[in-house]
């Protein structure tokens, strides 16, 4: 277990917490008290930018090794962070298109946190992970697919249309989902979602969550009779999936045969040394591993 308590003392806003393909973890929070919301119409909305700008503490946690960098004065409001060469990549999971014009909504830092190059990664990130050779793969839920925030509805299309986009170090497109090509349904809303390298993407999505392997432009696809998880880990032929709608900490694990068969081997609720669950935590899976963040812990499930 992971402890950034006390490496984030005295940062009060919302943390957002990743995991880089070396296994590093990482955490970028504000000094600021601002809401993380607004209120418009009796509805709330996550906002995209904040009003006052803040100075982000960034940490890294890789190996014993600890780094801890300030960006300063920073107004994008952010939910994703992670590492790149010589530096961390921050962005929010909002971004306004107003009159032609979209918000930039992601931040590359360098070492001693300044600001190198600003790009738009378009509105409804659900994940964001940064694979080894730099390519920023993103998945989206449903309203950066089918469009909010000033995109769609006659206007810009969403960037996020096809549900999983691949941007290059600079922000321009790489390559996006053709659920045509891969034989499903479009993504609707991403689920879950694990980068294993390079070109090897994993993804399960709404509505029949299947599972999609996507590796250097080709599919490969499994049913899973499973619905709503909340994140994947992948060894060999078998995979683990993290919570469904009815039990938020229960795993299961599916053997993937040929022909599109696969099989449930195991299943487990997943708890904390105390026997708590997981069922608000924020939880990714990187290759082989899942991690889950709660209350600014960080749990490692290795042994599945």
């Amino acid at each position: 277990m992971a402890d950034f308590s006390a490496l984030l003392e005295g940062c009060q806003g919302p943390v957002a917490f990743g995991v880089g393909h070396d296994g590093s973890l990482l955490a970028a929070a504000r000094t600021s008290d601002e809401s993380a919301v607004e209120v418009k119409g009796g509805a709330t909305f996550p906002k995209s930018r904040l009003k006052r700008p803040s100075d982000y503490l960034v940490v890294s946690l890789c190996d014993g090794d600890q780094r801890r960098v300030v960006v300063r004065n920073e107004s994008l409001s952010v939910s994703h962070v992670q590492p790149v060469p010589g530096g961390v990549l921050l962005a929010g999971a909002r971004c306004h298109w107003r009159s032609g014009d979209p918000e930039k909504n992601a931040v590359v830092c360098d070492g001693e946190g300044r600001p190198v190059k600003r790009f738009c990664l378009g509105d409804g990130i659900e994940d964001l992970r940064v694979s080894p050779d730099g390519t920023i793969w993103v998945s989206y839920f449903d309203e950066g697919v089918f469009g909010n925030y000033g995109w769609g509805h006659h206007t810009a299309p969403p960037v996020g249309a096809s549900g999983l986009v691949a941007f290059d170090p600079d922000g321009g497109v790489r390559f996006t989902y053709d659920a045509e090509k891969a034989g499903t349904d479009s993504i609707c809303d991403a689920y879950a979602t694990n980068v294993c390298g390079d070109d090897d993407v994993w993804i399960c999505f709404y509505t029949d969550f299947r599972l999609v392997h996507v590796v250097r432009g080709t599919y490969e696809v499994w049913p899973t009779g499973l619905a709503g998880m909340r994140a994947i880990a992948v060894r060999d032929n078998r995979v683990l999936f993290f919570g469904d709608y009815q039990n938020k900490s229960r795993a299961r694990v599916l053997e993937l045969g040929p022909r599109r068969a696969s099989s449930q081997v195991d299943e487990f609720d997943v708890v904390d040394p105390a026997g708590e669950t997981f069922d608000t935590a924020w939880v990714c899976g990187v290759r082989d591993r899942l991690f889950l963040f709660r209350d600014r812990q960080v749990f490692t499930l290795e042994d599945w």
